[in-house]
């Protein structure tokens, strides 16, 4: 087994989310303590700290990687340059962000709140905010290709069509039993997710329309 590697440097309070770059060793990693962390994840490294005003519950690299998106409780979406440090700040939510997810598919920027809605946000466009309000609050979010899946507060699941946030595909409840649902990664195929609840189990969902036909839903606890 390989050794651990325990970074240096790190946060003074609870970590709420970590990110590798898809291209590169880059790690982020926000905090309870307002800060969004950039490291070297091969070398160990503080690249950059990222301080905000309130804490950061989510972020997510840009495109190439040279900057990053976060959301928090300060309910902004914050556009930051890690060459330059300038922020810009994309829009708001009506209450804390609590997904962040850039989709290199659609070449758009996912957002999702305790206001109960996500929003897209595509800055090629000048009608850059499209926004699809849901039942509850917004605890976990993943995109691919043309889905997005967003896990709410009452542990129910809704996949919309990203190429018109106005088509719902799916709704329906996980298995994760009475514990509040935390995370949600959809399967590289599209055909289902995973999703993890604070409980520590993680329920395997196909959706019915896409389901194989040897395929079975089911739950463990890690």
């Amino acid at each position: 087994m390989e050794s651990e590697t325990y970074l240096t440097d790190v946060a003074a309070d609870g970590i709420t989310k970590m990110k590798y770059g898809e291209s590169s060793d880059n790690l982020l990693v926000t905090s309870w303590d307002a800060t969004c962390m950039l490291y070297d994840g091969y070398s160990n490294a503080l690249k950059q700290k990222i301080q905000t005003k309130a804490a950061v519950l989510a972020a997510d690299f840009n495109p190439d990687e040279t900057g990053a998106y976060i959301g928090g409780l300060e309910q902004k979406v914050i556009k930051v340059d890690f060459e330059t440090e300038d922020e810009i700040e994309l829009g708001h939510h009506d209450a804390p962000i609590r997904c962040v997810e850039y989709d290199h598919y659609s070449k758009c920027l996912y957002t999702g709140s305790w206001d109960k809605s996500f929003k897209i946000w595509d800055e090629r466009s000048s009608n850059k905010e499209t926004v699809r309000e849901v039942h509850d609050k917004v605890y976990a979010l993943s995109t691919c290709r043309n889905k997005v899946i967003v896990g709410m507060a009452n542990n129910k699941v809704v996949v919309y069509d990203t190429r018109s946030s106005r088509d719902l595909e799916y709704e329906g409840d996980t298995s994760l039993g009475v514990y509040q649902i935390r995370c949600i990664q959809s399967m590289p195929s599209g055909v289902g997710y995973a999703a993890g609840s604070t409980e520590g189990r993680i329920a395997i969902e196909y959706f019915p329309d896409t389901k194989p036909q040897d395929a079975s839903n089911f739950s463990y606890k890690c």
